[in-house]
């Protein structure tokens, strides 16, 4: 008995010198740990920075596409008040043939003037509608080429040609 009593002793102080090494260990390593997890936890405030600053900048993007958005619908309610303008202006046109028409017909000398009158503000109306027009269609295509060109952009850059998302990309 004494003989297992001794083994036993022995096999007792193996296991608590094994469990004490392995407790050494195990702070050790948890010690490497906590640090990897502070080290994480401060990378995890640098990417939230980032990230809040992704969001403003997204905020303050989607303001300006707004203020954009809205030069468009203004832009197109002077298209189309333009072409009103032209509609009225071959109204006019119409009429004026209309009227040389009864005068050629019926017409007496006097009212050779008032047609002629009438003529040159009828043309005097389209070369400002002209020049009008010319200008919108410069404001018109810098505008949306500007728009395109960035949209093409982007989608190559970051959808690739197949459109597919960007997750990750860096802005």
């Amino acid at each position: 008995m004494k003989l297992t009593g001794l083994i036993g002793l022995i096999i007792a102080m193996m296991a608590v010198s094994v469990s004490h090494a392995q407790e050494k260990t195990a702070e050790k390593e948890h010690s490497q740990m906590k640090r990897e997890h502070v080290s994480a936890s401060s990378e995890h405030g640098q990417w939230m920075s980032k990230i809040n600053k992704m969001r403003i900048e997204h905020r303050q993007a989607l303001a300006a596409l707004a203020r954009l958005r809205a030069e468009i619908l203004e832009h197109e309610a002077e298209v189309e008040m333009m072409a009103e303008q032209i509609r009225s202006h071959e109204s006019e046109m119409s009429a004026h043939d209309h009227a040389m028409h009864e005068h050629e017909e019926h017409g007496h000398g006097e009212k050779h003037n008032d047609l002629k009158s009438t003529h040159t503000d009828v043309m005097k109306n389209h070369v400002e509608l002209s020049k009008k027009i010319d200008a919108e269609s410069e404001h018109h295509g810098e505008l949306i080429a500007g728009i395109l060109k960035f949209y093409k952009s982007h989608a190559e850059k970051f959808h690739g040609k197949s459109g597919e998302k960007h997750d990750g990309h860096k802005h």
